[in-house]
């Protein structure tokens, strides 16, 4: 019996500790991973704020292009639900270090940081759902 509740006790703190956090944010803004996240006061538009953005800045030949011009594993982010798959990923990789910059994974690939204002529009984007407005 002893053997039978050690067993469904460890099985219980196993799945109660498996969670999935698909964000893991380099840092949480202003480049300072001591400031506190940004506030959403806004709704962020992904057709007016955020896909002119990526348009100039990641759908570039060898990034994230389409019809097979995309990088190695790179998804085509001239669709929307690409872009609405990695939106957490995105945020993490445009919020490397500046010393990242050209290191792989570092957005956008080869080019400066982006400025805040930009990575607060994504984070926004990201937390408000994502949505396709």
């Amino acid at each position: 019996m002893k053997s039978l509740i050690l067993t469904f006790v460890t099985v219980l703190l196993i799945i109660s500790a498996c969670t999935y956090d698909k964000h893991f944010p380099a840092i949480a803004n202003n480049n300072n991973p001591n400031t506190p996240p940004y506030v959403c006061t806004d709704t962020v538009h992904f057709s007016t704020d955020l896909e002119p953005i990526i348009s100039s800045t990641c759908v570039q030949i060898g990034c994230h292009m389409g019809n097979g011009y995309g990088g190695p594993g790179a998804l085509d982010y001239t669709v929307f639900a690409n872009v609405q798959i990695e939106d957490s990923a995105i945020y993490t990789r445009i919020t490397y270090p500046p010393t990242q910059t050209g290191v792989p994974g570092f957005m956008p690939k080869n080019g400066a940081p982006l400025p805040d204002s930009i990575i607060q529009k994504f984070y926004c984007w990201w937390k408000q759902g994502g949505l396709n407005n």
